[in-house]
């Protein structure tokens, strides 16, 4: 069985989490871990602020894998 973990992570701390939930999941998944990432992302808090108030959307990298057809699990972080 197959699993897909995506995630999103500024600080890190989602990163890591993740990190802990891969190590659990390829006990019994051949477990994948995709980590998004914007093409215009901002470097600080604020600027991450600002773009949400704005309702502004993020352009995904173009190598982020966005069919998901082929795994029995999926989680999001």
């Amino acid at each position: 069985m197959k699993a897909l973990m995506v995630f999103y992570s500024f600080s890190g701390n989602t990163r890591r989490v993740a990190q802990v939930l891969k190590n659990g999941l390829e006990k019994r998944f051949e477990t994948q871990v995709c980590e998004l990432k914007a093409e215009d992302e901002s470097s600080s808090f604020f600027g991450q602020a600002a773009r949400a108030f704005r309702k502004k959307e993020a352009v995904l990298a173009a190598d982020t894998p966005l069919d998901v057809s082929g795994y029995d699990l999926l989680a999001v972080g």
